[in-house]
């Protein structure tokens, strides 16, 4: 998360965005994190299908990330691009996306089951939480600077969704796999039946962004 960090505020050298800024949405993970997981808990209960249920989940996560956007960002007179929407919305994932995976690794039984899981998601969720901060940065930034005001609705629409299906056919393909038992300890089986399952998942996901 923190290399991906550095590379995102490089390729903005130019134009940096304020130090105010940066550190808000790198500290944003902090509120996006507990929302979500207290969002996810309340609605648990109302959906018996898992499939339904993890795309509920990965909809509540990116509205999550959305909400710190326009909080602190959105109204900004720094935010005067598109692609400060980029950075910005790719600094709140990185955010959430790191502490995510702090809290996983965290929750293992093992330190070594511990590292195995958060390298694993260091090459799947985190590119995967990059991807959707990327679609709604753009899209957002279109709504934004759009004076049709229908194509900034429509734009504001194509965010969430987007994102949402991104995330939550990300996440029920990492179930899929997960059912497989593998065995986080052995770093070979974990890179083949997951990461390279995953990375060819998120691989075609930007693909199809740089489409659009």
């Amino acid at each position: 998360s923190l290399l991906l960090v550095g590379f995102v505020l490089y390729t903005d050298r130019k134009r940096k965005e304020p130090s105010k800024n940066i550190i808000i949405c790198l500290l944003s993970g902090i509120l996006t994190v507990a929302l979500a997981g207290y969002l996810e808990e309340l609605v648990m209960p109302y959906f018996s299908n898992n499939v339904i249920l993890t795309y509920v989940w990965a909809f509540i996560e990116e509205i999550s990330k959305i909400l710190i956007f326009f909080l602190f960002i959105f109204d900004n007179k720094h935010y005067d691009d598109i692609y400060d929407g980029l950075v910005y919305m790719c600094l709140i994932s990185l955010s959430f996306a790191g502490l995510e995976n702090i809290i996983y690794a965290f929750s293992e039984s093992t330190v070594q089951n511990g590292i195995s899981l958060a390298l694993m998601r260091d090459f799947t969720t985190v590119p995967l939480h990059v991807i959707c901060g990327i679609v709604i940065g753009y899209f957002i930034s279109l709504g934004n600077f759009s004076k049709d005001k229908t194509k900034k609705h429509l734009n504001f629409l194509y965010a969430i969704l987007i994102a949402t299906f991104i995330h939550g056919t990300f996440n029920v393909l990492m179930s899929t796999l997960g059912s497989l038992n593998i065995d986080y300890s052995s770093q070979i089986s974990v890179l083949f039946m997951q990461v390279i399952p995953c990375l060819l998942y998120t691989s075609d996901a930007a693909d199809d962004l740089t489409r659009v």
